[in-house]
């Protein structure tokens, strides 16, 4: 056999070597994905008990699948669907509880964050038919950036333990606590109401985390 077709081979061969260890790892790091279902029935009848339906909405912005560490706030959308009253959220007294049930301090995500979180969070207003659109994460994941303000920089769960529940079918809640006031702003004349929204953690089929591709950003039209 002549040297460059044994070279040729076993470029070949070392080429086809690296290939397949590459496909290894993807398949290995896919095994990892997990998977959040928001449970909607159950916060209908969270909302039914509270007499609230009709009155507010709770929605999260969720991916098709997280990587373990990448798991680190939650985009939740707030609407206050009443006529008259409006609507308080509460964030000092909202919590997360993790898959053991222990209540997690919830921080609303604001840019140029104070490294002072002994304070308590303001509240947000909603005017009656409008709604609210925020980021949230746990105290436990912010840490001071090089600039000295406060960014996530952990995960909501550490991984380890995220792809554990996500084995089991594991939840974790998030309680909101709001409150139904008088359109004036700032009146606190309304009772406070806990919502609970339970979350289920699975591992994601690994067809399904195979073919997922991130949704691309919509380009804006540039003005003609």
């Amino acid at each position: 056999m002549p040297d460059s077709l044994q070279w040729n081979l076993l470029i070949l061969v070392v080429y086809g070597i690296v290939v397949a260890y590459v496909f290894y790892q993807m398949w290995l790091d896919l095994d990892e994905c997990v998977s959040l279902t928001f449970e909607k029935e159950e916060l209908a009848k969270t909302l039914e008990n509270l007499e609230l339906t009709g009155f507010v909405d709770v929605t999260f912005k969720l991916k098709d699948l997280y990587k373990p560490e990448a798991l680190r706030e939650l985009e939740v959308t707030i609407q206050n669907k009443a006529e008259t009253r409006s609507l308080l959220v509460i964030w000092e007294r909202c919590t997360l509880a993790n898959f053991k049930g222990k209540a997690l301090r919830v921080i609303r995500v604001i840019p140029g964050m104070s490294l002072d979180l002994s304070q308590s969070q303001t509240y947000s207003f909603i005017a009656p038919g409008q709604q609210i659109k925020e980021k949230i994460t746990v105290e436990s994941a912010l840490k001071a950036n090089d600039h000295g303000e406060l960014a996530i920089a952990a995960p909501l769960f550490k991984p380890k333990k995220l792809e554990k529940a996500a084995e089991k079918g594991d939840r974790f809640t998030l309680r909101l606590v709001i409150e139904m006031t008088q359109p004036a702003v700032g009146v606190h004349s309304g009772s406070l109401h806990a919502i609970s929204c339970p979350f289920t953690v699975s591992k994601t089929p690994k067809r399904r985390a195979l073919y997922w591709q991130p949704k691309r950003k919509k380009k804006k039209k540039d003005d003609d």
